[in-house]
């Protein structure tokens, strides 16, 4: 059996970068943005959270729907990089419509843009996860692509953690530190996603199979020991991960 040949380290990089700046908006979004329009703007951190549960269940429908879209996509850009960048497009206009509202806000609006925000990161995401593992099929390479996008995406949590931190210490606004963050993530993802989508090759699609029905799927869940505990855990792991961001500002 022939070895596979090591990602190069550009087309490494390449990959990796997006993983930084999908990771950026996840502090406004699960820290900021609840005391912003809870306390700020005066929704009220019930109401705030409120909408953005129903905008996040929104995920529930969109993240299997998309899976199933890029999967079956056989267009000659690829099945991975057309809904890569419609879903940077699209969360790219919600990112910063989120954070400068016109004022008086209400609650319609939140629903809305954060249901546009979510809907983007979800075409970039799964899209973006399922080409990393297409890319090698050893365990070695895929744990080296895996390591290199989960790296980058931490170096871009610790930056959206601490340029809002600093730009508050100098004397702006909450809102407006997080307007430069996502000004700033807009810029630097436009060069990024475009070098992603030139550097990086995306591997033929494979044979198409006769998809499971989704009846079958889902009856065959509670039989599956290992996902379901994964499931558990991240389930978990979420509900944690939201009560803190929540309750950090407020």
């Amino acid at each position: 059996m022939t070895a596979e040949a090591p990602v190069d380290r550009w087309t490494l990089v390449a990959y990796a970068l997006p993983g930084f700046i999908l990771a950026v908006p996840t502090i406004p979004v699960y820290v900021y943005l609840p005391a912003l329009y809870g306390d700020s703007f005066g929704l009220g951190l019930a109401l705030t959270g409120t909408v953005l549960l129903a905008a996040r269940l929104f995920d529930v429908v969109t993240d299997p729907l998309i899976g199933r879209i890029s999967d079956a996509l056989n267009w000659r850009a690829g099945r991975r990089k057309p809904l890569i960048l419609l879903g940077g497009c699209l969360a790219a206009l919600a990112l910063i419509r989120i954070v400068s509202p016109p004022q008086p806000v209400d609650w319609p609006y939140l629903l809305i843009w954060s249901g546009v925000l979510y809907l983007g990161w979800t075409l970039v995401a799964i899209p973006y996860a399922a080409w990393g593992a297409e890319l090698r099929s050893g365990y070695r390479e895929r744990l080296r692509i895996t390591s290199a996008r989960e790296g980058a995406g931490l170096l871009g949590i610790l930056f959206a953690s601490a340029l809002p931190a600093i730009l508050i210490t100098t004397g702006r606004t909450e809102q407006s530190a997080l307007i430069v963050l996502a000004w700033v993530t807009v810029l630097v993802g436009i060069p990024v996603m475009a070098l992603l989508t030139v550097r990086v090759p995306e591997p033929q699609a494979p044979p198409k199979r006769s998809p499971t029905p989704l009846r079958a799927y889902l009856t065959s869940l509670p039989e599956n020991g290992p996902f379901c505990r994964l499931v558990a855990d991240w389930a978990i792991n979420g509900f944690a991960t939201g009560l803190q961001g929540a309750l950090f500002l407020g």
